[in-house]
């Protein structure tokens, strides 16, 4: 069965280092890609993969926006959401000073919306 993001696709410019994760290195193991792009198939496994190199601390600098096409109900809105809301996770995670929103919540990531709502207005 195809993800429902399955036809959600980016194009990668510039100097974008997929090195950094090569496909057989990846662990998918990332417990916020887990949860908001779930599923099991390669192509799942694909995206938390793309989302997740997109994120990386050597690509951070070199991805200002990313565009995402697919048809009409691919999940293209809800893939540019997990994407931005991922790179936020992140510098709660990796930043001492920082106060993760999400620690309250059982599994210790809150709604995707916490991460990105709160910043649409200063983008």
């Amino acid at each position: 069965m195809k993800s429902r993001v399955a036809a959600t696709q980016f194009e990668r410019r510039g100097n974008m280092s997929e090195s950094a994760i090569p496909n057989a290195v990846f662990k998918d193991d990332d417990p916020f890609l887990l949860k908001f792009l779930p599923g099991v198939d390669s192509t799942s496994r694909e995206l938390r993969r793309d989302v997740h190199t997109l994120n990386t601390p050597s690509n951070i600098q070199l991805v200002r926006f990313v565009t995402v096409i697919g048809a009409t109900g691919t999940g293209k809105n809800h893939f540019a959401r997990v994407c931005a809301g991922h790179r936020q996770w992140r510098k709660f995670r990796e930043s001492p000073d920082a106060i993760d929103i999400g620690r309250t919540h059982p599994d210790g990531i809150g709604p995707l919306e916490l991460y990105t709502d709160r910043w649409a207005s200063r983008c």
